[in-house]
C-alpha cells in the first residue's frame, strides 16, 4: 500500500513537472508511458503466474504464508 502511494506520488510529481521541460504533446505521453508501463508488465506477469501456479504456491515462495496473515489479522 505504501509504495503504491509513492509511485501516485511519482506519477502526479511527472505529470506536473513535465509541461514545464517541454512542450511537445508526445514526449509527455512518452514520459507517462515510461512511468505507468513497468507497473502494468510486472502487474500483468504477476496476476499470470499466480493464475498458472495458484495463489497458494506464489505466496509460499515468495515468502507471504495465508495462514500466518489470518492469524497476524485475527
Amino acid at each position: 500500500m505504501v509504495s503504491n502511494v509513492g509511485t501516485w506520488m511519482h506519477n502526479v510529481g511527472a505529470a506536473w513537472l513535465m509541461p514545464s521541460l517541454t512542450a511537445s504533446p508526445s514526449m509527455i505521453a512518452l514520459g507517462q508511458a515510461a512511468t505507468s508501463l513497468p507497473v502494468f508488465l510486472v502487474g500483468l506477469l504477476a496476476g499470470a503466474l499466480a493464475e498458472g501456479l495458484g495463489i497458494r504456491t506464489v505466496a509460499r515462495v515468495f515468502g507471504v504464508d495465508p495462514e500466518y496473515r489470518a492469524s497476524v489479522v485475527s
